[in-house]
């Protein structure tokens, strides 16, 4: 009896495995890459909040594994926590990069950091937006 869940949470691995992989080889690959702006930024702090909301989702709020939950309310506030996650890791990021090089000329200055903290309300509601389209398909493919 206490297989079941072991072997649910066992569905989870590989597909987590993957996407912090990806954040992590994203991350890696920026770091060594020389630019100025937040075009290469952006999709691996995503990557990074993407792997962590799935993370969360699969330890605390998949329905297989934790019954009982209210599943698209949690998955919708799942979403816009992690899009909202998305400008701060931008800025951490970024200030991460620039302490590491330690150039005479930043790669990053204080409006670029302003300016990545001023798109965590768009992509809070995006993330809310993509979970809730999630919650739906799944109930549909459930149904």
């Amino acid at each position: 009896m206490t297989k079941a869940p072991l072997d649910r949470a066992r569905r989870w691995r590989r597909p987590l495995r993957l996407a912090w992989g990806l954040a992590g080889l994203a991350w890696f690959l920026w770091l060594a890459y020389e630019d100025r702006g937040l075009v290469t930024v952006l999709p691996v702090a995503g990557l990074a909040c993407l792997a962590l909301a799935l993370t969360l989702w699969a330890r605390y709020l998949d329905p297989r594994l934790a019954p009982g939950r209210p599943r698209r309310a949690g998955l919708v506030a799942l979403g816009a926590l992690a899009g909202g996650a998305v400008g701060p890791v931008t800025a951490v990021l970024m200030l991460l990069k620039v302490s590491l090089h330690a150039h005479p000329i930043l790669d990053f200055t204080l409006s670029d950091l302003q300016a990545a903290l001023r798109l965590a309300p768009p992509w809070a509601v995006a993330g809310a937006l993509v979970a809730l389209a999630a919650a739906v398909v799944g109930s549909e493919r459930a149904s």
